[in-house]
């Protein structure tokens, strides 16, 4: 099994871990404040940032008193749609020329979104050029060569380990 193909693995792993214990948690259809306090614990563990968890919890309770739900797979279209309003329907635009810079921990992503990104300016008929600049992590460089090439735009990079 090829490096990107375990990436792949890790993070369906991750996501499918996430859904049962989100699926486990609504099941119950008890929608007290321990539902809402495991809810934000199960949402922090996601990597949502704290204020943008307290945000959803909110929303999401006061949907749900307010309308009285009680039906497991109702909620579950509550959470949805309070998420769908969070991260809204506008288009990601930007003025060219432009520099984006993607900074995280290792492992939120970061390369897989640059490529994301690189493919929808492309898309949009933007010129787009990455650049590698974690020469120090191992296979990164390589990792971002493949979105670009799979985004089909220019890459710029070092060795492993240059400044």
């Amino acid at each position: 099994m090829g490096f990107i193909q375990k990436i792949i693995d890790g993070l369906k792993k991750t996501k499918q871990a996430i859904v049962f214990q989100l699926n486990q948690l609504f099941k119950k259809g008890i929608f007290d404040e321990d539902f809402y306090d495991d809810l934000q614990f199960l949402l922090l563990s996601a990597d949502v940032g704290n204020d943008t968890a307290e945000v959803i919890i909110e929303k999401l309770k006061e949907k749900m008193t307010k309308d009285k739900v009680g039906d497991p797979k109702q909620a579950q279209q509550y959470l949805k749609q309070v998420l769908c309003d969070i991260l809204g329907e506008d288009q990601l635009e930007i003025e060219t020329p432009s520099v984006i810079t993607i900074v995280g921990v290792n492992g939120v992503g970061k390369t897989t979104t640059v490529g994301k990104l690189a493919n929808l300016f492309t898309k949009q008929g933007k010129s787009v050029v990455v650049a590698a600049a974690d020469t120090f992590r191992a296979a990164a460089s390589e990792q971002l060569e493949i979105w670009a090439n799979r985004a089909k735009v220019r890459i710029v990079k070092h060795e492993e380990g240059s400044d």
